[in-house]
């Protein structure tokens, strides 16, 4: 009996393993989302691979210089509210395409909103003697955790063929410019906007 046992959890160990040794390209996507999710960008960005793009040494700088900061937290807030579905999977040797329906609150709108709300701010206060950058500062990010934390907060929602590659026997997303405007709520396109 004892032998029977030994062999049954032997057999039940090497099946376990051999199933953990062959990950698959749609446990790395939950793998991002959740930690995403979950507000642990550092951990998030392990499964991502950077490029020209997308300096991901450079953002994990960024937002751990910048964690504690108001606004950072505000967009870990509305990020905290993504939920995904994974409609389906493809591999093509070390290459795969997880398509995945991505629900984000859409910070895009939201900051739109905001910076047409600024605009009016800084035009009545420019004529009055009240005039103070740090407070202009300190009333915007009140705003965006207020449109954050609002119960009808404009959501988003986008079907995204999140594409992978195997490294060293794991797989990694390769970031692109859908994929971050999935994740972010448009945040990508509205940057550019403002960028320009």
């Amino acid at each position: 009996m004892k032998k029977l046992l030994s062999f049954l959890l032997i057999l039940t160990l090497s099946v376990t393993m051999s199933a953990c040794s062959d990950p698959k390209p749609e446990n790395t996507v939950k793998s991002f989302l959740d930690s995403y999710k979950n507000g642990n960008i550092t951990e998030a960005i392990k499964y991502v691979e950077g490029n020209e793009n997308f300096n991901i040494e450079k953002i994990k700088k960024d937002f751990e210089a910048n964690q504690n900061d108001k606004t950072t937290q505000a967009f870990l807030k509305a990020f905290s509210k993504l939920e995904y579905k994974i409609i389906n999977s493809k591999v093509e040797n070390n290459t795969a395409v997880v398509e995945t329906e991505i629900t984000v609150p859409n910070l895009g709108k939201v900051i739109a909103e905001l910076m047409k709300e600024a605009f009016t701010l800084a035009l009545s206060s420019a004529f009055s003697d009240n005039n103070n950058q740090s407070d202009m500062d300190s009333m915007m990010e009140t705003m965006l955790l207020d449109k954050i934390n609002s119960e009808d907060i404009p959501m988003v929602k986008k079907v995204v063929n999140i594409n992978l590659v195997k490294q060293d026997n794991s797989w990694v997303i390769k970031a692109d410019e859908e994929f971050a405007n999935a994740i972010t709520g448009n945040l990508l396109e509205i940057s550019k906007i403002f960028s320009k």
